[in-house]
């Protein structure tokens, strides 16, 4: 507590650089005091630098004159800072305790109760009058104009990238900050309900994984059942397998025989003809034989870049002679690259199945096939049944030569 009225009393103060967050030291310290109901004036007193940016201020008569006095310490680069201070006409060191003044231990306990009563009711005063008090408006707006317009000519001590700039505009640059909401949610988490979750988590036991991998592995299971035994198993009988020795040999005719394979030709472009009905009898796997018309002949189609012509192919069988009647068949022909990618699909509508013998495919050459220069594979197949294949070949598309200017 401070005597009203009387010199040579201390303010203590820190003072810090505004820039920095350091220490500030060797600042010209300006005091100002807003004393009782009073405006904002200078304070005649003054001050002294201690050390590590510890200050301390003079007080003057004239800045003790009052019940409670507010004190503000500023200087160049510093934060602002406030002290507010009560004053007491009392000289506690010399005043009268009842009847003893040098042995308080005496004090009844009525004259502790009056000095107390007096001395709260003082504070009561100085605490209310104080909330009175209207703020200084027009000094606030002064302060803030100035710092405003520093900041904004540049003159302000601005850090290597500086730190608004690094926020941005209404937080802009915060963009891996968590939300408030996020954060109230992980803060809110109770231990119980931490422990809630973890009685939901149903995990296996030992016995569960045991009988599960045994029902994978079979009761017989033994450890050249593994699948790199099986695989190596299997690459040796794949090597040397026997059909004849093969579950489904019984379901296979007895005139079927490796005779029948040898005569049937190359399986690639086979076509299914004059199949007997019922049981028995023999299939005959006829491969299929195409001739272009207008083009080169064998199974290579020969379009050019850009082209979307009609193209004819003529179906025979493995003799070259005999047609095969496709009259009534749903046709498709996909062409895809070598890697099996699809190009484009001829469907059935627009296939034109034409001739005496009606084995004559007539098609227009899709513009994705003719796109660029490639080699396609394509395949002439029943849409009904796709495993059915009447004849495959290359579709090789080159550009045409162009005459030099």
């Amino acid at each position: 507590m401070y005597r009203k009225n009387t010199a040579s009393q201390y303010i203590y103060f820190a003072l810090v650089n505004s820039s920095t967050g350091a220490a500030l030291t060797g600042a010209t310290v300006t005091a100002y005091r807003a004393l009782d109901d009073g405006v904002q004036a200078a304070a005649t007193g003054t001050t002294t630098e201690l050390a590590n940016g510890h200050y301390r201020f003079n007080l003057s008569q004239a800045d003790t004159n009052s019940d409670y006095g507010s004190f503000l310490f500023t200087a160049t680069t510093a934060v602002l800072v406030e002290k507010t201070v009560v004053f007491t006409g009392a000289n506690v060191t010399a005043v009268a305790l009842g009847a003893n003044t040098t042995t308080p231990t005496n004090l009844s306990a009525a004259q502790v109760r009056t000095e107390l009563s007096t001395e709260l009711a003082r504070i009561d005063a100085t605490i209310t009058s104080r909330n009175a008090v209207a703020p200084d408006n027009a000094g606030i707006d002064e302060l803030q104009s100035r710092i405003l317009g520093t900041l904004a000519a540049g003159t302000h001590e601005a850090q290597s990238g500086d730190s608004f700039a690094r926020i941005g505009a209404n937080g802009a640059g915060l963009t891996s900050l968590a939300t408030a909401a996020a954060i109230a949610a992980l803060n809110n988490l109770s231990t119980s309900q931490i422990a809630t979750e973890l009685a939901t988590y149903d995990a296996p036991t030992n016995t569960e994984m045991v009988a599960a991998f045994t029902e994978i592995k079979g009761a017989t299971w033994a450890t050249t059942d593994t699948l790199e035994a099986i695989r190596d198993r299997g690459d040796a009988a794949w090597l040397s397998a026997n059909v004849a020795s093969l579950a489904l040999a019984s379901q296979i005719p007895a005139n079927f025989t490796s005779a029948t394979f040898a005569s049937a030709g190359v399986f690639a472009t086979a076509a299914l003809v004059n199949a007997p009905t019922g049981s028995g009898g023999t299939v005959n796997v006829l491969p299929a034989v195409g001739i272009v018309a207008d083009r080169s002949p064998g199974a290579t189609l020969n379009p050019v870049v850009g082209e979307t012509i009609s193209q004819s192919i003529t179906l025979y069988a493995t003799d070259g002679t005999t047609p095969i009647n496709m009259s009534g068949k749903t046709l498709a022909i996909p062409f895809e690259t070598r890697g099996g990618v699809d190009v484009a699909v001829v469907a059935s509508a627009a296939i034109t199945i034409s001739g005496a013998n009606n084995n004559v495919i007539t098609f227009a050459y899709p513009a994705a096939v003719t796109a660029s220069e490639s080699v396609l594979v394509f395949s002439i197949k029943d849409a009904s049944a796709p495993l059915t294949m009447y004849m495959q070949g290359l579709c090789s598309v080159t550009r045409a030569p162009q005459v030099d200017a």
